[in-house]
């Protein structure tokens, strides 16, 4: 990204093979689109995608330019709507005045490619990232690979390793990743691509306050020995590391509860089951958010940060989108706070769902 942009913050190295490129620069916060074109559990609706576009716009405007997406991202025919709207948005936007603001052209936006079983060629993969480019009007700059195939077609996962390292050498992307592989998978990916040449750029996994286990923290360990920027998904919780949840720790009353949560069945499901357990790292979050003048949501995100990892964070409005650019301002949490945290999370008593995709 251009270097003027954002002086304030801290630019977020991603590592390439290239010689020629040593790497890519963004934000210390990414925007995700898990939600848009997602009516099942996010409650999309078309009639969102104007306010989704001034989302866009506030996060540009902002200095946010990495965008995380997914070409199996949007429900039944709206497969792929999360990669078109980006692509619009994109080709919609137009510049602020602000100094902090990136050109389009310069955004990172990072897609996922669905392991389907079906899927069990590099020229199906090749197709598939052809079909995402389509869709997001050529502006995808680093693929990876959704999830392994190895609880379930292991014989499909060299092909899998072998299409990303091809886009790449064929200059398709200009860096590769995975999503939701554990640390045994990561370092045998990772050991096939370097004997290519080829780098893994960034591996996603589930990674928050609620879902610090030791698997999470063995990955986070894992990234750092190999040069790998580990990229931290649903850094909320699913929403349960906000304001609106955390407003709830002291209330005893089911029926206030019951209206606080969403309207989707899978997420209210999840979150009733977990608010009980996570009443004291609820309580220290809403404390650390007093103190250095922050929302709930702004210190779990900061958390993430202070990792050392790349969290992003689901935006479906203007507020979210106003929130995840003031999380790139260049605040960070203390050691103290750091730490403070850090026990709290020990005592949430049922970690949120893990993503059953996630491998070991």
């Amino acid at each position: 990204v251009n270097q003027n942009v954002n002086a304030r913050l801290r630019q977020t190295p991603v590592k390439l093979a290239s010689s020629y490129k040593p790497f890519l620069r963004t934000s210390d916060v990414g925007a995700g689109t898990w939600a848009w074109g997602n009516k099942l559990i996010w409650d999309y609706s078309e009639d969102d995608d104007a306010k989704l576009q001034k989302a866009f716009d506030i996060l540009v405007d902002g200095g946010v330019s990495f965008f995380d997406t997914g070409d199996s991202y949007g429900t039944g025919k709206l497969e792929g709507r999360a990669e078109q709207l980006l692509g619009d948005f994109a080709s919609n936007y137009r510049p602020s005045p602000s100094p902090f603001a990136p050109s389009p052209d310069n955004l990172v936006i990072a897609t996922k490619l669905a392991v389907y079983p079906w899927r069990i060629t590099t020229k199906q993969m090749k197709n598939a990232l052809a079909a995402s480019q389509k869709r997001a009007q050529g502006r995808i700059r680093v693929v990876q690979l959704h999830w392994s195939a190895g609880n379930y077609q292991p014989l499909q996962e060299r092909c899998m390793w072998d299409s990303i390292c091809t886009m790449y050498e064929e200059g398709l992307v200009e860096a590769v990743g995975v999503s939701n592989f554990g640390p045994k998978q990561l370092k045998k990916v990772h050991d096939y691509c370097a004997a290519r040449e080829v780098s893994i750029a960034v591996a996603q996994t589930q990674y928050s306050l609620v879902s610090c286990q030791q698997e999470m923290e063995d990955h986070r360990a894992l990234c750092a020995d190999l040069g790998i920027q580990m990229i931290a998904y649903s850094p909320l919780g699913l929403g349960l590391l906000t304001s609106k949840y955390a407003s709830l720790v002291d209330d005893d009353d089911n029926d206030n509860v019951d209206a606080a949560l969403p309207t989707s069945a899978v997420r209210s499901s999840l979150l009733k089951g977990a608010l009980p357990g996570a009443r004291t790292l609820l309580r220290t979050l809403r404390s650390v958010a007093r103190d250095n003048g922050r929302t709930e949501s702004e210190i779990a995100v900061s958390w993430c940060v202070g990792k050392g990892t790349l969290p992003i964070v689901g935006v479906k409005n203007v507020d979210q989108a106003q929130s995840v650019v003031r999380c790139n301002d260049g605040f960070r949490l203390s050691a103290k706070d750091m730490s403070r945290l850090d026990e709290a999370s020990k005592t949430f008593e049922q970690p949120i769902a893990r993503n059953v995709f996630l491998t070991k």
